[in-house]
């Protein structure tokens, strides 16, 4: 019987069959109980997550414990009931099926501990309510007791009262036994000379009595306070066992459920090599049948297919078989003698035909790659170019819109909150925010601008200004600094210097900006000099030295050699202290040359560094006068007391300029022998200006000793130093200026001294004059993205009395708008989503019904072209971002002069 090829195929197909069957049941058989074990395991795993969370809380709830007791966390209560709530939640739906047994009699008491826990919580709450309420009591009490005492002018009891208000509040922020008895203590004394004293009466009695009362309250409860804070420590100890256990109950079922995992992974891992040897056998065995035939005649073919190609033409297949294999064979065999017969032709034909098309292939792939090249590196070129630019264009004009955007919020909100009532404190940090925030805006340009100074385009602008404006800029942004290093900032403005010049103020002030910063980043102890002289003047202009000098760490000889250059630092270690990009320099002294002068740096290593720049400035037309105080400060006699020779100068200097008459003394000692003389003498003194640093007297002894001398104690003293402690002197009743001083606060200081009408408003009025014409019909459609800009805008526009204004997100917004309400003016931002302002403008100029309607454009894009797209697009104004209020309220009262008529 002969079996044919496909039959024998049959047989291999059953036999593959059958193994497959055998395998699915095996695996079939495996998966189950594979599901079965990761089942498990999944649900312990749960569970253990489940503890976890728990035992998390856990100790959230420990750490808002903590922040309750210690104060250090405004929502600490309420944290801590929700942690508590969240816990109690946790248990009632923890589930530990199927493992219940392992948990049974674990999770109820963590409830009752619990509720222990909230019990003793509130009680703290209680209490600490009550110790605030008689701290207060106590600080209270103890001010009507000092006021009464003070008011009866007995100075014996006035060092007693001060000892007992500062152990009184060492004892009330440290809350400890021995400050308590410290306290008691000086209670004790501070009563006895109390009733040794003419004062004492019933109503002092009372008061003292009160005072002693509040003391007894406050530390009982402090006492309970103690109690509970140690129970606390006891339930967080219980639950702290209670979670453990329940923790160590999850972590235990974890480990028993992964030990069965294994067990049945080994067994599965047995059951899987028997399956895997039965397989092979069966595998072997039908390999052996395809190999014997099937892979042999095929093998025989691929044989004579071999010998032919290698040349052998007489090759031809043997086979006694009669299956299809061998009929492919013959077939094969016949078709090679056919072959034979037409080689020598086609062979010839074939040769002819290669060579010819091989010359053309060959001539063509040379031609397409030479033009393919070309092609790909022009298109190269012309795109990296346009990508440069655009790039350029898009990040100079995105950084731009993107900094100007938050910036108009930050100034403006700032300005329209220093037009609220405010204290004269507050009114000072707003302004010195406003200040920072108008340096910071110029910075911004000068980075923006970094292309132009390259490329040596650079254009200054010459306006108006007053140099003592710059000046008080200066002082207000650095005042943060200098306290917090300690050092002495001093600000000399030579007499003769010219105030009202025309030139470009930004630049002046970026550059001596960059060299203080400088100065203040390398100085630690000492100070900082600021000079202005002048060097060269005529009726046109004038030409200053401006120096910046300090006493830090000073610069070496190899670093002052590339000091100007671009991105190097004087110290250029991997490890440097204090960093920079190495710019500031170069662009201050592109800057200087640019206003007509030069840079030069003077320093000694470990001793400072002097930098000084010139700089020449038109004088306005309209030369004012220094500034100068009013009739009734004239010819007053006033004692300056620093000890610093700088800061000596330049206040005597401007004291000098509002027609002063001073005396100047180097140290305390010398002053106080100065203030003998001149009242031995009868040479009256109207004011003391004092440094409140001073080293051997410094403000507080020197208003104990005025205050205590008769011959001096009308005499006003008027301390000089640090921004940071003018509220401890204003609570002394001194009078305080913040150094470096200034010509316009000094000259309100004196003006308060010396005028007639001495009470000045601590409020400056915000309000300003109501226009003449009214804008309360006037409709405006407002097109701004930005939430803040939009409130910005809103404010600045209701002042302005403009009441009727909608509000649009986006062009589209703005269109929809328009489409339902006649409108009389459109402010336009440009930057928008959906639908920017160029669009929107340009849709609304083809609407005939709306093409007179006035649109400005109000955006931060403020780069060199923007003006003309918002023009080109139809816009009839343009204000930038950040915006100037009475730029913005003057152009709208124009246009809504122009629309009224």
């Amino acid at each position: 019987m002969i079996i044919s090829t496909k039959h024998r195929f049959y047989v291999i197909a059953g036999l593959l069959i059958l193994l497959f069957c055998i395998g699915y049941i095996e695996l079939a058989v495996f998966i189950n109980e594979l599901s079965q074990g990761a089942e498990k395991v999944q649900k312990a795993a749960y569970i253990e997550k489940d503890v976890q969370k728990i035992k998390q809380d856990f100790w959230k709830l420990r750490f808002w414990e903590r922040a309750v007791q210690t104060q250090s966390h405004v929502e600490a209560d309420q944290q801590f009931g929700e942690t508590i709530a969240r816990i109690r939640q946790q248990l009632a739906n923890f589930n530990p099926s199927p493992f219940d047994e392992h948990f049974l009699g674990k999770t109820e008491p963590v409830n009752t501990v619990l509720t222990q826990y909230e019990n003793a919580f509130n009680s703290l709450i209680q209490l600490e309510t009550d110790q605030r309420l008689s701290q207060t009591q106590i600080e209270s009490s103890f001010q009507v007791l000092s006021s009464t005492i003070l008011m009866s002018s007995e100075f014996s009891l006035l060092k007693p009262l001060l000892n007992l208000g500062r152990f009184l509040d060492r004892y009330v922020h440290h809350k400890t036994d021995s400050e308590h008895k410290a306290l008691r203590m000086v209670f004790a004394s501070f009563e006895n000379k109390l009733k040794q004293s003419e004062i004492i009466n019933d109503r002092i009695r009372s008061y003292l009595q009160k005072l002693d009362e509040l003391i007894s309250r406050h530390f009982t409860t402090e006492k309970k306070i103690q109690v509970i804070h140690k129970q606390f420590d006891a339930l967080s100890q219980e639950l702290m066992n209670r979670f453990t256990d329940i923790s160590q109950t999850a972590e235990n079922i974890g480990y028993q459920s992964l030990e069965t995992g294994s067990q049945l992974q080994e067994s599965i891992v047995r059951w899987m090599i028997i399956s895997v040897t039965i397989s092979l056998l069966i595998l072997l065995f039908i390999l052996d049948l395809i190999a014997r035939k099937v892979i042999k005649p095929i093998r025989s073919l691929w044989a004579v297919v071999m010998k032919v190609q290698s040349g052998d033409e007489q090759a031809r297949f043997q086979s006694k078989s009669k299956d299809e294999i061998a009929h492919l064979g013959f077939a094969l065999n016949n078709m090679l003698d056919t072959i034979n017969q037409h080689r020598f032709r086609l062979e010839e034909i074939v040769d002819e035909r290669t060579e010819a098309l091989t010359k053309t292939n060959e001539q063509m792939r040379l031609e397409i790659e030479q033009r393919k090249k070309a092609q790909e590196m022009a298109s190269q070129m012309a795109l990296e170019a346009e990508i440069a630019n655009k790039a350029k264009s898009v990040f100079l004009a995105n950084m731009s819109h993107e900094i100007r955007t938050p910036m108009n919020a930050v100034i403006n909100l700032t300005e329209l909150v220093l037009e609220t009532q405010l204290t004269s404190r507050q009114r000072e940090y707003l302004t010195i925010i406003k200040s920072s925030g108008n340096t910071l805006l110029g910075i911004i340009n000068d980075i923006l601008d970094l292309s132009k100074i390259e490329s040596g385009k650079m254009e200054l602008e010459k306006m108006a200004f007053n140099l003592q404006d710059v000046f008080h800029s200066i002082a207000d942004m650095f005042r943060g600094k200098i306290s917090q290093k300690g050092i002495e900032f001093i600000i000399h403005i030579a007499a003769n210097v010219p105030l009202n010049l025309i030139g470009d103020p930004l630049r002046l002030k970026q550059i001596i900006v960059n060299l203080t910063n400088n100065a203040i980043k390398f100085t630690d102890t000492g100070e900082i000099f600021i000079q202005v002289i002048v060097v060269h003047q005529t009726q046109q202009d004038t030409r200053l030295v401006i120096s910046v000098q300090d006493t830090g760490i000073g610069i070496s000889q190899e670093g002052m050699k590339n000091l100007f250059t671009p991105f190097t630092q004087a110290d250029s270690s991997t490890t440097r202290k204090y960093g920079g990009t190495g710019l500031g320099l170069t662009i201050c002294k592109q800057l200087a040359e640019l206003m007509g002068g030069k840079i030069w740096a003077e320093t000694q290593e470990g001793k400072g560094s002097h930098f000084s720049f010139t700089a020449s400035f038109g004088l306005e037309s309209s030369l004012q006068k220094s500034l100068r105080g009013p009739a009734d400060i004239r010819n007053k006699r006033i004692v300056l007391v620093d000890d610093n020779p700088h800061a000596l100068i330049a206040i005597d200097e401007m004291i000098q300029s509002f027609g002063c008459i001073t005396e100047k003394a180097h140290s305390g000692d010398e002053a106080i022998m100065l203030l003998q003389r001149m009242h031995v003498a009868q040479r009256p003194v109207h004011a003391i200006f004092w440094d409140k640093d001073m080293p051997d007297l410094d403000g507080r002894k020197i208003l104990e000793i005025i205050r205590n001398k008769s011959d001096l104690s009308s005499i006003p003293v008027i301390l000089m130093g640090d921004l940071t402690d003018a509220r401890e002197y204003s609570q002394l009743s001194a009078d305080y200026i913040a150094k470096p001083v200034m010509p316009r606060r000094l000259s309100v200081i004196l003006d308060t001294l010396f005028t007639k009408n001495r009470k000045i408003a601590k409020v400056i009025p915000t309000s300003e004059p109501t226009c003449e014409q009214t804008f309360e019909t006037f409709s405006i459609l407002l097109v701004e993205d930005n939430v803040f800009n939009r409130h910005v805008a809103l404010e600045i526009l209701k002042q302005a009395s403009f009441t009727q204004v909608d509000i649009a997100e986006n062009g589209r917004q703005a269109i929809e708008a328009l489409e339902k309400k006649s409108y009389d003016l459109i402010l336009m931002d440009v930057q928008m989503p959906e639908m920017d302002g160029i669009q929107a403008t340009q849709h609304i100029r083809s609407q005939p019904e709306w093409k007179t309607i006035p649109i400005i454009a109000m955006t931060a894009n403020a780069l060199k072209g923007d003006r003309e797209a918002c023009v080109n697009a139809g816009m009839n104004d343009y204000i930038s971002k950040p915006i100037d209020r009475k730029v913005f309220i003057d152009k709208l009262k124009q246009w809504g002069t122009v629309v009224t008529k």
